[in-house]
């Protein structure tokens, strides 16, 4: 069956959207909704999964009455060239980077980070989770790690690396049979 997971953002919530394998790639309308909405404005953003109940964020994404994200908003292009920042923990990923970094040329496929990095309950050990054993043990610990943490799209690298933040350059491959 698999683990499915919800988006959260500040105190509203998604339908259950689906398993991280299916829904967490770049280019993919789900994640970008979810960029779109925290564009120059810091959320509060998790990706809680239905397994992971012992969890304090997965009562707040599953069981109280958030309001519906709402999906049906205007997407704002070249997202995955931006900035993706942890205003909390004060790093990021420059997206673009990211995707040369991590794109499977053969099947043009990359996942997004922000739904690795904000994962709640990934390793639940469940089908449609990401595989850590796809990665290094040192990316794998940074799956969930920005989890219920404050998150934005940034267009410009200059309005948060005065402020001292760290640059992160991820690694989450995928693999492929064929």
């Amino acid at each position: 069956m698999g683990q499915y997971f919800k988006a959260y953002v500040e105190n509203s919530a998604s339908k259950s959207l689906g398993k991280m394998m299916e829904f967490g790639y770049m280019h993919q309308s789900y994640v970008a909704t979810i960029c779109t909405m925290i564009y120059q404005n810091p959320q509060i953003v998790a990706f809680v999964g239905d397994y992971a109940s012992g969890n304090k964020a997965y009562d707040v994404a599953w069981n109280q009455g958030n309001e519906e994200l709402d999906m049906n908003i205007n997407l704002i292009e070249d997202i995955n060239k931006m900035y993706l920042v942890n205003h909390s923990k004060k790093e990021y990923v420059y997206l673009k980077n990211y995707y040369e970094l991590n794109n499977d040329i053969k099947h043009n496929r990359c996942m997004h980070p922000l739904a690795l990095l904000a994962s709640i309950g990934n390793d639940e050990n469940s089908g449609g989770n990401y595989p850590l054993w796809f990665t290094s043990e040192e990316n794998s610990k940074l799956v969930g790690s920005w989890a219920l943490d404050h998150i934005s799209i940034e267009k410009q690298k200059d309005d948060f690396i005065s402020a001292k933040y760290n640059e992160l350059a991820p690694r989450f491959p995928l693999l492929f049979d064929n």
